[in-house]
């Protein structure tokens, strides 16, 4: 994360959210300067004000029970992709495949607004990992830790097919292997 850019939140025991404040930069967040808001995103301790993307969060939490964290960026190669409008076909790297199924592109919403959940909502089923147009990117985890690998997946896997097209274009798997990875996945619980 760059300047102010991005925000990382993650789900309290007591369903509340802590969530980095906003025009801080990242690197620079104290535990102090940390802010919990109730999942209809209204202030419940802190000094400074949450991060304006709060509704993107809340609205993670609400349609994913099994997200803890949320991990908000804008990794260059990765948001690359989401300002060219283009999805990231993951189906040639089986590691990438498994731990995020797909990285759906959401269609423009404008940020720290309902337009953004709004276009987000409907594709929170689909995988862990996705790329917001004309944004920038977002993923969700059990943990912190989860979240934060999985957006490095995310910039990892948009670095590779940058250099694949270079090289003449990624090659997909084929229809059976992709259901086996499937099953991994499954099996694995994610």
């Amino acid at each position: 994360m760059s300047a102010y850019e991005g925000n990382v939140s993650a789900r309290l025991p007591d369903g509340n959210i802590v969530i980095t404040p906003t025009r801080l930069n990242k690197a620079e967040v104290q535990s102090e300067d940390l802010v919990i808001i109730d999942m209809e995103g209204v202030k419940i301790q802190g000094s400074l004000e949450p991060s304006s993307e709060f509704r993107m969060h809340t609205t993670i939490y609400a349609a994913r029970k099994d997200a803890m964290a949320v991990v908000h960026a804008h990794p260059p190669c990765a948001t690359a992709f989401a300002v060219a409008g283009r999805e990231m076909c993951i189906d040639c790297m089986p590691e990438t495949l498994i731990e995020l199924r797909s990285i759906p592109l959401v269609p423009y919403g404008t940020p720290g607004t309902e337009e953004l959940p709004d276009q987000l909502r409907d594709r929170l089923q689909i995988g862990n990992a996705f790329l917001l147009q004309q944004h920038g990117a977002v993923t969700l985890g059990d943990s912190l830790d989860q979240a934060y690998y999985r957006m490095e997946q995310v910039e990892q896997a948009a670095l590779i097919l940058h250099y694949a097209v270079a090289l003449g274009g990624p090659q997909s798997l084929d229809a059976a292997s992709r259901a086996k990875l499937a099953r991994v996945a499954d099996a694995a619980g994610r």
